[in-house]
């Protein structure tokens, strides 16, 4: 009969979205995000691993299990959007965001530590477009310029901004080489020595 037909077409309703819904969530109560990862924005790697950065979150892959885990705002990350990965001598894995997030996961952690202060300036371009480390100092190049992050105090220090350019340039790299500082901007190529006191 007809009423049988739609109480069996129901039934199966439910049964197919009870799956979607148990295949949606790790545990009662904990919601996952589905991202897109194609589009790679920025490689690290360490230890055996791969870790990529993309519009869709951080994903890492290993190597010798030929496995893959992926992080997105579900597992910690301040944002989705991501920019830039890199890797620190201590194993700590860097991220920045397109709004200007900073998530930092320890080795052996699934927490995720949180730097805003970059998010929270009064900047209005504040994407995260690269990381480079030297000795004590991390440099962290923005739509806006250069900000130093000095990690045994766990702090931000100056942030260079004019590189002699006649308007304001995004870095898209930074070198330490010797006593000096290389940036890669969207304007060219700038030098300046790396301890000069006027050097903001």
């Amino acid at each position: 009969s007809v009423k049988t037909a739609v109480l069996i077409a129901l039934t199966v309703v439910e049964v197919t979205m009870a799956a979607r819904q148990e295949q949606a969530l790790d545990r009662p109560g904990r919601w996952r995000s589905f991202t897109d990862m194609r589009s790679i924005r920025s490689l690290a790697s360490a230890q055996g691993s791969v870790w990529a950065a993309s519009p869709g979150g951080l994903f890492r892959w290993e190597r010798q299990t030929e496995t893959m885990t992926k992080y997105t705002n579900s597992e910690g990350l301040s944002s989705n959007d991501l920019t830039a990965v890199m890797i620190d001598p201590a194993g700590r894995v860097w991220v920045g965001s397109v709004e200007g997030w900073i998530n930092v996961l320890e080795p052996g952690s699934n927490r995720w530590i949180v730097i805003d202060d970059i998010r929270n300036s009064a900047r209005v371009q504040k994407r995260i477009r690269t990381f480079s480390m030297s000795g004590d100092s991390l440099f962290i190049g923005t739509d806006f310029g250069v900000s130093v992050f000095r990690l045994s105090r766990w702090e931000f220090g100056d942030t260079y901004a004019n590189f002699g350019f006649s308007a304001p340039a995004s870095v898209n790299s930074v070198v330490v080489l010797g006593d000096r500082l290389w940036v890669a901007t969207d304007k060219g190529v700038a030098s300046a020595q790396r301890f000069l006191t006027n050097l903001s």
